[in-house]
């Protein structure tokens, strides 16, 4: 795969939209020689600097050829979601390989939230296992996304819903290419329901089904999303 690399200064940081804009229509000079992409189209800046408070683009990559092509509508983003991940070497030996992955992952609202390498990956004390992991989090933002879902079509069609719990699982293997990856992601939500009206088992694989059908974050996966129901012990 070649691509194209452009550079871009975006002075007005405000305007999120407009940066976003400029890579997609510069993604347009890029040049993909090999097959299709099979997953959705991705924006990667990994190179984001501040100075003299501009923000500085120092490439991108969009690896989808559909995204790369000129003649495809720039649609403008519905939204733009940004997180931080800090870490620090802190007098720590690197080029032994043993130092600690621990980091930080830093959301807009405020909250940091401790991350590290899996134990699977990185055996203890590289990682750290009261932190949460890239794999842990790709599980949890499926679930979490396919729960909000579930959630709203469940009111929208009058069923009162006052518990869910999901203990979803990923499974990291190797794909057809050999390479390591989440193969299959299964989802196992209990809810409880109140009120006079509760839905039959028909109706509830229908409101699991059409809130796999629209959560945003299985629509932006290539991992097998699987949903298996569990009997409400209530």
């Amino acid at each position: 795969m070649n691509i194209t690399i452009r550079e871009f200064d975006e002075a007005d940081r405000a305007d999120l939209q407009l940066l976003y804009l400029a890579f997609r229509k510069a993604a347009a000079d890029a040049q993909v020689h090999e097959g299709k992409h099979q997953g959705p189209a991705v924006l990667c800046i990994p190179g984001l600097e501040r100075a003299s408070g501009r923000n500085r683009a120092r490439w991108s990559i969009l690896p989808d050829d559909q995204a790369l092509n000129p003649d495809r509508t720039l649609d403008p983003p519905m939204a733009i979601y940004t997180a931080e991940v800090i870490w620090s070497r802190d007098g720590q030996k690197f080029i032994d390989n043993r130092y600690s992955r621990k980091h930080i992952l830093r959301f807009d609202g405020g909250i940091d939230v401790a991350g590290s390498s899996s134990p699977h990956v990185i055996p203890p004390p590289g990682s750290a296992i009261d932190a949460v992991d890239p794999e842990e989090a790709f599980v949890a933002s499926l679930s979490s996304c396919h729960m909000l879902w579930f959630l709203y079509i469940a009111a929208d069609q009058g069923f009162i819903v006052d518990h869910y719990h999901d203990a979803a699982e990923g499974v990291m293997a190797r794909n057809a290419a050999g390479k390591l990856m989440m193969t299959v992601v299964t989802l196992r939500p209990e809810v409880r329901f109140s009120g006079d009206r509760q839905p039959t088992r028909a109706e509830l694989d229908e409101l699991h089904h059409r809130a796999h059908e629209e959560c945003f974050i299985a629509n932006s996966v290539k991992s097998e999303v699987r949903c298996e129901p569990r009997e409400s012990m209530s």
